[in-house]
């Protein structure tokens, strides 16, 4: 089974001034021992940041639709967020 891809059609980006999309998934905290450092993972993450950066050309907004935890993980990833203009207003956390 072939994954099923969605295709943004850039010329109609280009016409929509406030186009908003959503992007429905996972983040997660990527570790590697050597040399130890912390990276923000996951395909779903990784298209909304593609999106956004786009967006900023384009001027249409990302908005990130998930569920996060209450830990200082969550916190740095919120900072990417912020960094890369990706909106959380459809992101629930949890304890």
């Amino acid at each position: 089974m072939r994954p099923q891809w969605i295709t943004l059609n850039i010329k109609v980006a280009e016409k929509a001034s406030n186009m908003r999309i959503a992007v429905l998934g996972e983040c997660y905290v990527e570790l590697s021992h050597y040399p130890l450092c912390q990276t923000i993972g996951g395909d779903d993450f990784h298209i909304a940041v593609y999106l956004a950066r786009l967006g900023q050309y384009k001027h249409f907004q990302i908005d990130f639709a998930s569920a996060v935890g209450l830990d200082p993980f969550t916190q740095a990833w919120k900072q990417v967020c912020r960094d890369e203009h990706i909106s959380l207003g459809l992101t629930e956390q949890r304890s």
